[in-house]
């Protein structure tokens, strides 16, 4: 009965584990993404330019997937939304590769 409960949690776990990896975005798709669509504005680094820095690793630590999504989505400010012109998974990707700068 052990074996059977230890097996079950194993494969939830990495059933588990795959699913959030996939829906994780591409970092490569999304550094191509941000170069074409984000660093005119904020840089090639995230460092800023006429938009403000976005590669602040405290920053980043802060905000959750969803609110960056929600930002890439709908914009903020002067910033115009990505909703029209990226599809969802890019904002992932997008989302993904921004990540690398808060590590």
């Amino acid at each position: 009965m052990k074996k059977i409960v230890l097996i079950s949690s194993v494969l939830f776990l990495v059933s588990f584990l795959t699913s959030q990896a996939s829906q994780a975005g591409d970092t490569k798709q999304g550094g191509k993404i941000y170069k074409r669509s984000c660093a005119v504005c904020h840089g090639d680094q995230g460092q800023g330019g006429i938009a403000g820095k976005i590669n602040d690793p405290a920053v980043l630590k802060a905000k959750k997937d969803d609110e960056i999504k929600g930002i890439i989505a709908n914009g903020v400010k002067e910033m115009p939304g990505f909703k029209e012109t990226l599809k969802p998974e890019d904002i992932d990707s997008l989302v993904a590769f921004i990540r690398l700068w808060g590590k």
